[in-house]
């Protein structure tokens, strides 16, 4: 049993993020991406977002914030 659960998932979302910051193919990526998505968004295109468990709840609050912004629409369906 760890003594410290919460600091050790601190510390392991830490060194994941600092991984990262190391990878700058996946940052060029990333932001290749995340330029993809804003131009498909603004072109009045959809952004469906879906997972499950906790990866689902995220995309969810993210949609909602999205659509609450006035950015475009963000659709987000439940599994099952």
């Amino acid at each position: 049993m760890h003594a410290h659960p919460i600091r050790d998932k601190i510390e392991e979302t830490i060194n994941n993020l600092q991984q990262v910051l190391r990878d700058s193919a996946l940052i060029s990526a990333i932001g290749q991406a995340a330029g993809l998505i804003g131009l498909a968004m603004k072109s009045g295109n959809k952004l469906m977002i879906c997972g499950n468990g906790g990866s689902a709840a995220e995309g969810d609050v993210d949609a909602r914030s999205e659509n609450a912004a006035g950015g475009g629409q963000v659709g987000v369906r439940a599994p099952g």
